[in-house]
């Protein structure tokens, strides 16, 4: 593979990725992680998207904890 191909490759990868955890999170799922390193606009991306998984996350467990107690 030359150069091209081979980030082109890589960018496809990272959207695959992206898209599985997002569409698993559509879909109540919140465990999937984005694993993705790198410096590029898709890379931040990602870790923004995760950075969102996580914070919805961390609100189902309070709502849960708020709801033990009430």
């Amino acid at each position: 593979m030359n150069e091209r191909e081979t980030q082109i490759e890589d960018l496809r990868n990272k959207v695959e990725d992206i898209s599985h955890v997002v569409n698993r999170a559509g879909s109540g799922d919140l465990t999937g992680r984005i694993n993705i390193d790198g410096s590029d606009s898709l890379s931040d991306m990602a870790r923004g998207v995760q950075a969102m998984i996580d914070n919805l996350n961390d609100l189902v467990a309070q709502v849960q904890i708020g709801r033990a107690h009430v």
